[in-house]
C-alpha cells in the first residue's frame, strides 16, 4: 500500500509472520526516501532533573526537541529557523548545553 503525504510517499509493507501477533502480520512503515533524509544531532543538554534533551535537525527548517525520559521520549517536531529551534531547545535544556 502506498500513502502520499506532505512529507513524501510512504510504503506500508507486511512484516514476517510472528506467533506473538495473534492477528497475523504486523505492518511496517517503510520510506523509499529514507537514505535521502538526514537526521542530524544539532544540540544536547539536560533538564534541571538531569534528563537528557536533544535537538534534532531534519533539514529544510524542520526540527525536533526530544526529552528522553526513563520509559519514553517526549518529542516536539516543528518548522523554524535554526535560531528559533535553539531557543525552543533552551526552554527545555537548562544544564550542560552542547551545540554541534
Amino acid at each position: 500500500m502506498t500513502i502520499s503525504s506532505e512529507y513524501g510517499t510512504l510504503i506500508i509493507e507486511r512484516d514476517f509472520w510472528s506467533g506473538n501477533h495473534p492477528l497475523g502480520h504486523m505492518p511496517l512503515l517503510v520510506s523509499p526516501e529514507k537514505d535521502d533524509d538526514m537526521t542530524t544531532l544539532a544540540a544536547k543538554g539536560y533538564t534541571t532533573d538531569g534528563v537528557p534533551v536533544y535537538l534534532w535537525s531534519y533539514g529544510n527548517y524542520k526540527y525536533e526537541v526530544e526529552v528522553k525520559k526513563v520509559n519514553f521520549s517526549d518529542c516536539h517536531v516543528f518548522d523554524a529557523s535554526f535560531n528559533e529551534a535553539v531557543d525552543k531547545f533552551k526552554e527545555r535544556a537548562i544544564n550542560g548545553l552542547t551545540m554541534y
